[in-house]
């Protein structure tokens, strides 16, 4: 050290030794100088880019809504650097390290983006947050499933959820055509709607359409503010209803469309009235398939009657047909000289005391009619003369037979030349304290007739050994065919003075104005051909 300074305080004081060493300095200057690009001053290379690590490394993580995560950035730069923090493409802060807490059930993206020394990079991570049992709302309680007022639509009822760990948000309705909802198939099934919840309401519910007629299972979840879902473990299914009309056909019987009667019917608790139309057809609903309609016509209110007996049609439902009949009795005054009180002159008690619908019989349906299934009906008669005066019983027979077709403008019956074809068989021979006698042959073991069963072969027996005239013969005969038609009971005693046919003793005369067949008995006749067959008379009211 000490050489070092002995040197060169002699070199600083010796001026020719200065100047030598001086000029090689100079000449190492310059080839340096040379060497270095010869005096150009541009700038120098562009320098490494700086090294960026992240934390964690995984770019896929997963965490239970109740857990964080640590994200963080190193970067190896003496520059400051910019780093932001992103969730789901919102900004969060700033800085290199970010926490993360996870506010919903569900998937995540964690971005951070850094800037420093004029270089950029990033990271995205991609989070799932999964609940955990102790975080997830109760099972939601009280679930109902049923038929909403239209067709294809239910009703879907639950009951609010408490003691939630987290407050709860709304419910999430959802259905499925192929299996039960559960929580393993829940991304499958069909969203349906969801309620908000709100406090102070007790019971939920909505209404949703679905597929007409099918069977499908609903399940109701709650979702909590965290959008967690509550579990499933019970099985609420529903066949749902489809739409279905009604077409109702309102007629006289036997006759002509009848226009402009109001049709009143209800269903589902709700009732609706409509006019028929010129022809008389008027389709109505559509109804539910789980719905019994049941309808009436209004033709008569209070003082003001119409031209008809209002009709009243039980419940029916969709498996009992698309199309029914409402067949009107017109309003009639029977003959003034048939005084029975109870029927104040009209002719609906009388009819349906002549036919015996409003009785019971132990082997009858309560007032339902009975009567042939066809029209006309064949009759066979055998050849017989009357052994005191010769009389042609025959001859006489076929001419009452003749009556009821003229005096009815239709045939009710047909003469046949065999026993085998008869739906109706005369006999004549001697009766004990009887003119004439119709009973009923087939089906067989029957008491009364009409009886509960539809007529196949009756047998009418004229007393052959009694003198009257052929006049009233004939009548007798009239008067037992008139039984065969349904006519079951005679005229009450209060009748005696209408001249009626079917008295216990015949009042009318076939050659009188009606041809034996009172007008009043006519229409009697005609109701039991033209209505249905087993018609419940009890749908007909007076008013």
């Amino acid at each position: 050290m000490k050489k070092y300074e002995t040197q060169t305080t002699r070199w600083s004081r010796d001026p020719a030794r200065r100047n030598s060493r001086g000029l090689l300095w100079g000449i190492l200057w310059l080839v340096g100088l040379l060497l270095s690009g010869c005096g150009d001053s541009g700038p120098s290379g562009p320098s490494a880019p700086p090294d960026f690590r992240y934390e964690p490394d995984l770019g896929e993580l997963q965490l239970t809504i109740l857990n964080s995560q640590f994200f963080k950035v190193e970067i190896q730069s003496n520059s400051p650097a910019q780093v932001d923090w992103y969730v789901d493409g919102e900004k969060k802060r700033d800085g290199a390290g970010f926490n993360y807490f996870p506010s919903t059930v569900g998937v995540d993206t964690v971005r951070a983006e850094v800037r420093v020394d004029g270089y950029e990079d990033s990271r995205e991570w991609l989070v799932r947050v999964l609940a955990t049992e102790d975080s997830l709302p109760p099972e939601v309680a009280g679930i109902t499933i049923e038929d909403a007022d239209d067709p294809g639509e239910v009703l879907v009822r639950w009951l609010r959820v408490v003691n939630s760990p987290h407050p709860v948000s709304d419910y999430l309705v959802a259905a499925s055509y192929q299996e039960p909802v559960s929580a393993a198939n829940w991304d499958a099934a069909i969203l349906l709607g969801t309620v908000p919840h709100a406090e102070g309401t007790l019971q939920y519910s909505g209404i949703y359409d679905l597929e007409d007629g099918r069977q499908v299972w609903v399940a109701v979840r709650a979702r909590d503010e965290l959008e967690q879902l509550s579990d499933i473990t019970n099985v609420y299914d529903h066949l749902v209803s489809y739409p279905w009309t009604l077409g109702v056909q309102v007629h006289e019987v036997g006759g002509e469309p009848v226009s402009e009667v109001i049709l009143r019917w209800e269903a589902n608790g709700v009732s609706y009235q409509g006019n028929t139309p010129f022809n008389g057809f008027l389709e109505i609903g559509p109804f539910r398939s789980v719905d019994t309609v049941r309808f009436e016509t209004r033709i008569n209110n209070g003082a003001v009657l119409g031209d008809y007996y209002d009709f009243l049609n039980p419940a029916v439902s969709v498996d009992e047909g698309a199309d029914l009949d409402v067949p009107l009795i017109p309003r009639h005054a029977i003959d003034d000289n048939c005084t029975v009180s109870t029927w104040g002159g009209e002719f609906l008690p009388y009819l349906l005391y002549l036919t015996t619908t409003e009785f019971t019989y132990a082997l009858r349906p309560t007032q339902a009619l009975w009567h042939w299934d066809h029209y006309p009906l064949n009759v066979y008669v055998p050849a017989a003369l009357r052994d005191s005066d010769g009389l042609d019983l025959r001859q006489t027979a076929l001419m009452g037979i003749q009556s009821w077709n003229t005096v009815m403008g239709e045939d009710y019956f047909e003469v046949v030349d065999t026993l085998e074809e008869a739906d109706v068989f005369f006999e004549f021979e001697f009766l004990t304290g009887a003119y004439g006698k119709a009973e009923l042959v087939l089906p067989a073991g029957r008491s009364n007739f009409p009886d509960s069963v539809i007529p196949e072969l009756t047998r009418v027996i004229v007393n052959s050994e009694v003198e009257t005239t052929q006049e009233f013969v004939q009548s007798t005969v009239m008067h037992e065919l008139g039984h065969v038609l349904g006519i079951y009971s005679h005229a009450p005693s209060d009748c005696a003075d209408a001249g009626y046919l079917m008295y216990s003793t015949p009042g009318s005369s076939p050659s009188g104005p009606n041809g034996g067949i009172h007008p009043d008995e006519q229409l009697v006749a005609k109701v039991i051909r033209y209505l249905p067959q087993g018609m419940d008379m009890s749908r007909y009211v007076l008013e």
